[in-house]
């Protein structure tokens, strides 16, 4: 009977005890009415798990008043404890003896998201800033501290708008810390995208009868490298022959290309400083000149057109030697390809034909290195002996006989010359090498297929080359 009695007891008390919101616990938010304001919205944050709303001091009887699931509930304790994720607004109701006093405020749970500046969203590129933007579920009165991490490229850690100067792909995660050990965090992935396509201004054969590529070069601490590219034999299959570093100048030469031979396609892409490569540029394609005899001693020639710009007129240019050609003529770009010499002089004639590029070159970059400008674009130089005479000439060297069988002589017009004599095959592949030391060099050319070839004499005034067929 004695422990019965004492059981009954123990749960009296226990329905006596004030009901409360929640449960008790060690691991909360305190919330004093005496240092909050009327119509104050107090956060809590989600690393608690209640929070502990505590009386005014000096009163004799008070009392909340709150709604749970649509019910309004009245609990007369003094201090109550609330889930840290329930929202609710408390009125709040003292005595103090004499006159009633009341304050409502709300309690929610702290939340916010970080944004990124959205001009940059889509399109932000290495080195470039974007803003970072704290954005709370509410006006929150409590400054809080800010932090940030990581540190990296961030203007200043321990504000809720740093801006960030993106070198990576990375995740910021930030911490917003209040009293009594309250706070939340979020965070945000930045992800870069590759910088635009640079552009390719203009494609030519240079005086030393090789392909040059030049681009447009923007003033920037972005761009590490420029990559060149050229079409295989295959089309539309690329593949990288050179690299050039930003602090350069914006040319290429490809010492491998053969003019005489063929046109050839290129493009061209960068590397920026964070080691992201850009897509490729438009294509552009240099003009490869032959010349056929006419009737009547005229001369035809024809042209693959120029690539990468639209070409308003091509230029055509003619001469007696390679280093004395006059502008004779023009032809309409759009489509013309041939154009027929009907009055030319007797003898060796040599013929280039020239296309004028509408934009200028982008000449940014001057502070590092002079940007190289070229306004237009010039096919290879043909000439009308390789159409049945047995030889061909320059001005200072006679390759001959062609087409050739067992020998090949090269025959400077000076009496002292010292250089090397290279052959190459039409797919540039080095095939015989020679000193030039003698003003008449004999080549043993019977061990080469036969086929066309180049004959690229260097010295110290420069490079010709020429072409021969072995039979």
């Amino acid at each position: 009977m004695k422990t019965k009695k004492i059981l009954l007891i123990l749960v009296l008390a226990i329905l006596l005890i004030p009901v409360q919101a929640f449960a008790k616990t060690n691991n909360y938010f305190t919330i004093y009415m005496d240092s909050v304001q009327d119509a104050d919205t107090v956060g809590v944050c989600n690393n608690l798990d209640s929070v502990k709303l505590v009386a005014m001091k000096g009163l004799t009887q008070s009392n909340w008043t709150y709604y749970k699931n649509n019910q309004q509930i009245i609990d007369y304790s003094d201090t109550l404890y609330m889930k840290w994720n329930y929202s609710s607004v408390l009125t709040y109701q003292g005595f103090d003896g004499k006159n009633w006093q009341s304050k409502m405020i709300g309690v929610l749970p702290l939340k916010f998201s970080i944004t990124q500046d959205w001009d940059h969203y889509q399109y932000i590129t290495c080195n470039s800033t974007t803003n970072l933007n704290v954005l709370p579920s509410f006006n929150y009165k409590d400054k809080g501290q800010y932090s940030w991490t990581p540190v990296k490229g961030l203007s200043n850690p321990g504000i809720a708008n740093p801006v960030a100067t993106i070198t990576s792909n990375i995740k910021y995660t930030v911490t917003f810390t209040i009293s009594e050990g309250c706070f939340v965090k979020d965070s945000i992935d930045i992800v870069m995208h590759p910088m635009g396509s640079p552009s390719i201004c203009i494609v030519s054969v240079d005086n030393t009868n090789k392909n040059q590529i030049i681009w447009d070069k923007p003033v920037t601490q972005s761009i590490d490298s420029f990559y060149i590219y050229k079409e295989t034999n295959v089309t539309n299959e690329y593949k990288k022959i050179g690299t050039v570093a930003y602090n350069s100048n914006n040319v290429f030469t490809d010492t491998a290309s053969q003019p005489d031979v063929q046109s050839n396609r290129y493009e061209i892409s960068f590397k920026d400083v964070c080691g992201m490569k850009s897509t490729k540029s438009l294509t552009h394609k240099t003009m490869h000149l032959s010349v056929n005899k006419g009737q009547n001693a005229t001369w035809n020639l024809i042209w693959e057109p120029y690539e990468g710009f639209t070409v308003t007129s091509y230029n055509i240019y003619r001469g007696t030697t390679a280093n004395d050609l006059q502008l004779i003529g023009s032809a309409s770009g759009s489509g013309a390809t041939q154009y027929s010499d009907l009055t030319p002089p007797t003898g060796d004639l040599y013929y280039q034909v020239e296309v004028v590029s509408p934009n200028a070159c982008n000449q940014s970059g001057s502070t590092l290195k002079s940007a190289v400008i070229l306004s237009s674009s010039r096919s290879n130089i043909a000439d009308n002996m390789s159409t049945g005479i047995n030889k061909i000439t320059t001005t200072s060297f006679i390759v001959y006989p062609n087409p050739a069988i067992d020998q090949l002589f090269v025959e400077s017009k000076q009496n002292s010359v010292k250089g090397i004599i290279d052959i190459t095959n039409i797919s540039g592949q080095q095939v015989l090498t020679y000193p030039l030391n003698t003003q008449k060099s004999n080549i043993d050319i019977s061990s080469l297929k036969n086929g066309l070839y180049l004959v690229k004499i260097a010295t110290e005034s420069g490079v010709t080359t020429q072409k021969f067929i072995k039979k």
